[in-house]
């Protein structure tokens, strides 16, 4: 297949045809699944192709195009970028292999972990790949990136000894959120998926493990002020490894709430004005717009059904609008893209 080089500063950008991209998936030992797209309020369901279940995707250019990252080999991921229609797919290769990501409030720079096969660094680009800059200089042991600022200007991060740091995009200088926190009676506490929220306050999930002869697991879901190392328990007891999703424009949490009977729950920063939106079997996948408005999650159902739901965040209702999972919501809340298996490969 011919390919036309484009040179951007540092990325070079493979142009090829959609149909040869999405037909030739990686898929020596993974499922392949429907890459699909579908209006916020059910309408105009739509196969993109193929992509890997568990990808991150995401919405850009002002919701005309969906950048996603692909397994090219068995060994590492690559970033591509489509308009919304499924075509002209672009290959964005950074020669680096693409690790833990997120993408900036207004959806025009992504950030990612990204390795050379010796060291790992956090870079940043400009969604169709022009840009690229390297943001650390490999002395930070990293375990991965959680989210953006509100205002662009910071990435929140776990370390691998499970600190959560932030780092100036500008300068490089990283700022040290919170190294140690108690949680009574348990050991071994480890924060994970930091994300700034209100204030840019930093919220985070943690668990650790009782000190009881059946040493069980305690999680809560918290929030810290940067600089103070004051921590706040907005919700005990959360699904384990279940992510949430914070909305500075609403002031609102989604999250899974019981590790052995999983709700999806809605709150507020403190804790309160709480909303239970029924029991579900699997980790639920949660996205928020940009501005606010609409809440999208997948999970299975007691009867292990996939459904993709809409929550509108104004009066909390809440519509099924298809099958599938691993749902993202464009900025402005109109579209979503999500994978739905069809055919056991």
């Amino acid at each position: 297949m011919k390919k036309l080089i484009v040179v951007i500063t540092l990325v070079f950008v493979f142009i090829c045809s959609s149909c040869d991209l999405f037909n030739e998936p990686y898929s020596e030992t993974l499922d392949v699944w429907n890459f699909c797209l579908i209006d916020s309020d059910g309408s105009n369901y739509k196969v993109l192709g193929e992509l890997e279940r568990y990808t991150s995707k995401y919405f850009v250019n002002e919701d005309s195009q969906i950048l996603f990252i692909d397994r090219f080999d068995i060994h590492g991921y690559e970033l591509r970028l489509m308009d919304i229609d499924g075509s002209n797919i672009q290959i964005i290769n950074t020669d680096l292999n693409i690790g833990s990501n997120s993408i900036s409030p207004n959806h025009s720079k992504i950030a990612f972990i990204g390795s050379n096969g010796s060291s790992s660094d956090i870079y940043i680009m400009d969604y169709d790949g022009s840009n690229l800059q390297k943001v650390t200089n490999s002395d930070i042991s990293l375990a991965g990136i959680s989210s953006f600022s509100n205002d662009g200007q910071y990435i929140v991060f776990n370390s691998s000894g499970s600190e959560i740091q932030y780092i100036e995009i500008l300068t490089g200088n990283v700022f040290t959120v919170l190294t140690d926190y108690y949680i009574s009676n348990a050991t071994e506490v480890i924060y994970r998926y930091p994300k700034f929220g209100k204030d840019d306050n930093i919220v985070f999930y943690i668990f650790g493990y009782r000190n009881t002869d059946d040493n069980s697991l305690v999680t809560a879901l918290c929030s810290a002020n940067l600089g103070e190392h004051n921590v706040k328990i907005i919700e005990n007891d959360i699904a384990r490894y279940s992510r949430f999703v914070v909305s500075p424009a609403s002031e609102q949490i989604a999250f899974g709430s019981s590790d052995n009977i999983k709700h999806l729950n809605i709150t507020d920063y403190n804790g309160l004005n709480k909303h239970d939106f029924g029991e579900m079997a699997s980790t639920i996948l949660i996205d928020i717009s940009a501005d606010g408005s609409k809440l999208v999650y997948g999970s299975e159902d007691l009867e292990y059904n996939n459904d993709i739901s809409i929550i509108n965040m104004s009066d909390l209702t809440k519509t099924v609008i298809a099958e599938g999972s691993s749902p993202v919501i464009s900025a402005d809340g109109s579209k979503v893209c999500f994978v739905r298996k069809e055919v056991i490969k």
